[in-house]
């Protein structure tokens, strides 16, 4: 079924028949986003979704009983769909896709809580976009989790305790723009600094972490609690006598922070590409030389680039429908799989840096023109 939807994908003209080509589709859910030169807009979140009682799912049962068995599947006129919003635009970057008002329960590991609402307001904020304002989205490294997360944090930093050496880190993260690019170091002091306080409010769970598997607290709520809770029993750290409070965890972890940090700080040189190495290894992952390492790209997870050590963007691709169609597109790799061929990396730095390339469409087999091989492309 799965493969009749595709097919019948590719021959879509309309709404209608992208809406009906879905029905075949089952597993693994997706989003699928939709557009037409008639300004049509659409996305779904198509899939066989099992309907569960409220938290079922993220904890063993037993299976020998009735009771614990999914109750059917949530009916496809039922699933989450948007077509034509007011607001649009429709946006999805692993966020949840529905607000709470929704029926159906369903759950996951976790859901992205920043580059879904980063993304949304950077669109809703846009007018007559181009291309080139998509491409600035897509690589953009900035991040609404340091936009949130850092002030909350120096709020409640007690300058009184810092060195002349820890103030003026205290300056560099003060006078950042929450865009982690590779050539500053606020990035590197900022998520070291988060780890430090998540590990000392949470204390009571990465005590197990060398013993079990453990799930940790999305960072939305550790900074709710920052935010929201000055009396949490959580801010006691269990292995001290004296009960601590918000104010201490918080400068406790920046001292951490800067101490973990010194060594590499005496570089001055010391920046972001250096703290957080990205590299692009082989599918094997064994075979090193097949790989590349160091790559010079910007990103954090938590921002629309979202890149960090070994993961990020696998394939960009932005298109504008109109007359003629014009599509551009980059992914982290090369047209050859053979490791001896200048095309078997040579987009990496592109894609690195933010580039892309124009995408050639064949209209149809009796196309008259010249067909422009990608070596082609790749000189100009």
């Amino acid at each position: 079924d799965e493969l009749a939807s595709f097919l019948k994908l590719n021959q879509a003209e309309n709404y209608e028949e992208y809406t009906e080509a879905l029905k075949h589709y089952g597993v693994p859910a997706q989003n699928f986003v939709f557009a037409a030169r008639d300004g049509d807009i659409a996305l779904r979140v198509e899939g066989d979704f099992p309907i569960k009682r409220k938290g079922q799912g993220k904890f063993v049962q037993e299976g020998n009983t009735s009771k614990n068995a999914w109750q059917g599947l949530i009916p496809k006129t039922e699933i989450p769909v948007s077509k034509n919003p007011e607001r649009g635009f429709v946006a999805s970057a692993n966020q949840h896709s529905t607000d709470p008002t929704y029926p159906y329960y369903y759950n996951a590991a976790s859901f992205d809580d920043y580059r879904g609402r980063i993304i949304n307001q950077e669109l809703a904020d846009m007018d007559s976009i181009t291309i080139q304002d998509m491409m600035d989205l897509q690589t953009s490294n900035k991040s609404l989790f340091a936009a949130e997360g850092l002030p909350l944090l120096l709020q409640q930093l007690d300058r009184n305790q810092l060195s002349p050496k820890q103030t003026d880190l205290v300056e560099i993260l003060e006078n950042w723009n929450f865009s982690f690019d590779n050539e500053k170091i606020a990035p590197a002091l900022f998520t070291t600094w988060f780890t430090k306080f998540d590990e000392l409010l949470w204390d009571e769970i990465y005590l197990y972490k060398d013993s079990i598997n453990i799930i940790k607290v999305e960072e939305w709520r550790s900074l709710q609690i920052l935010e929201e809770e000055p009396l949490s029993v959580f801010w006691d750290v269990k292995a001290t006598p004296e009960r601590e409070d918000r104010r201490t965890i918080v400068t406790r972890a920046f001292l951490e922070m800067e101490e973990k940090l010194a060594h590499k700080l005496k570089d001055e040189n010391y920046n972001w590409e250096k703290h957080k190495p990205l590299r692009i290894p082989h599918i094997s992952q064994s075979i090193r030389p097949f790989g590349r390492y160091n790559v010079p790209a910007g990103g954090y997870r938590l921002a629309p680039n979202a890149n960090s050590s070994q993961h990020g963007p696998s394939w960009r691709m932005i298109v504008e429908l109109g007359d003629e169609i014009k599509a551009y597109g980059i992914y982290p790799g090369g047209q050859s799989g053979n490791p001896s061929s200048k095309h078997y990396d040579d987009m990496v730095d592109k894609w690195a840096a933010g580039e892309y390339y124009e995408l050639f469409f064949m209209k149809d087999e009796y196309d008259k023109r010249q067909p422009i091989s990608f070596t082609q492309i790749l000189s100009n």
